[in-house]
């Protein structure tokens, strides 16, 4: 088995693990579904791939609801402890 076809399963393990929670904190499935949009979202906080197709409807943190971000909050610091905490304090900043 070669790593892409082994990283492939463990990232759709992941995303078959986390989609209710993602889904419930208001992120579209189209940002979580590929590996490395998610993790550009992550560090942008805005989907940067969609920005590029059509900037005016780009998808960013600032659609989530005060629960949205608090969920979304939540996941991350759960999932990435101690990791994107530039992030973290924007969702702070929508739900305070």
């Amino acid at each position: 088995m070669s790593f892409n076809s082994k990283n492939m399963r463990e990232w759709n393990k992941w995303v078959k693990h986390s989609r209710h929670i993602l889904n419930e904190c208001g992120i579209p499935d189209y940002i979580y579904k590929s590996k490395k949009r998610w993790y550009i979202f992550l560090e942008h906080k805005y989907d940067e791939v969609g920005w590029f197709n059509d900037h005016h409807s780009a998808w960013s943190i600032d659609n989530l609801s005060k629960d949205g971000a608090k969920k979304f909050h939540d996941f991350i610091a759960r999932e990435y402890p101690n990791e994107y905490l530039d992030l973290l304090k924007s969702l702070e900043s929508i739900f305070n």
